[in-house]
């Protein structure tokens, strides 16, 4: 809006002139200007701030990194996570990837042919007082098999674990021409019953394999009903993959 100043003639009186008349006009336009300016809508009133500010590099619930501006809508930029894996081997492999990406998991076990455990040809036997700590001993003969390689750099761990509540651990490296023993005790509750022995090869993944499911068998051991003083070999039992 255009405000035109208003200049209202006096009667001229003595020692008035054009001085006065050009301060009155000075007067009026001094005020149109002021007037002008307060008219003129404010850069940051109902408008908002202005276009070119911008805050960056600001907090937002905690997490740095995000950008806000006044031209579009907030933008995010990923951050970027790491993850840290042990395998079963205990081997850590540790990555960084953007938020929101899928990590790939490492499979950093040694690479081997196949580790068996074969339910064929399995033996047992039984010894009164046959263990060191003069308890009478179970003995299950069963073969750890290696295919596909001819050696592995280091020895397996293998368990046993029997329903009586015994439980124990070897080490030990296949051998396809020999045997393993894997020894346990009876006790006195296991006369007259069954006795199921469950063996593992590997029990820790320590090598990558080309079939993780032939590593275990459950061999049933068929006990007399009552305790025997003698050695009985062999004694029945039956083998399957478990």
């Amino acid at each position: 809006m255009t405000l035109m100043p208003v200049i209202h003639r006096s009667t001229r009186r003595a020692g008035s002139g054009p001085p006065l008349r050009r301060l009155a006009v000075a007067v009026a336009v001094a005020a149109m200007i002021v007037l002008s300016v307060a008219c003129q809508p404010s850069a940051v009133g109902q408008n908002g701030p202005t276009a070119t500010s911008e805050t960056a590099n600001t907090t937002n619930g905690g997490t740095a990194g995000n950008a806000t501006t006044s031209d579009g809508p907030t933008e995010s930029t990923p951050a970027e996570t790491t993850s840290t894996e042990t395998t079963p081997a205990g081997i850590t492999s540790i990555e960084t990837t953007p938020a929101g990406s899928t990590i790939s998991e490492v499979d950093t076990r040694p690479v081997i042919g196949n580790v068996e455990l074969s339910p064929r040809n399995v033996e047992c036997s039984y010894m009164p007082n046959g263990n060191l700590d003069g308890s009478d001993g179970l003995t299950v003969f069963a073969y750890v098999l290696l295919i596909g390689a001819s050696s592995l750099p280091n020895p397996l761990s293998n368990t046993m674990a029997m329903s009586n509540g015994f439980s124990t651990g070897y080490t030990g490296y296949p051998n396809n021409q020999s045997f393993a023993t894997f020894q346990g005790p009876v006790r006195a509750m296991d006369w007259g019953r069954s006795l199921a022995v469950r063996i593992t090869a590997d029990a820790n993944d320590q090598y990558r394999e080309t079939s993780e499911s032939d590593n275990s068998i459950e061999v049933t051991v068929t006990l007399p009903p009552t305790r025997s003083a003698k050695t009985i070999d062999p004694l029945p039992c039956t083998a399957r993959r478990a």
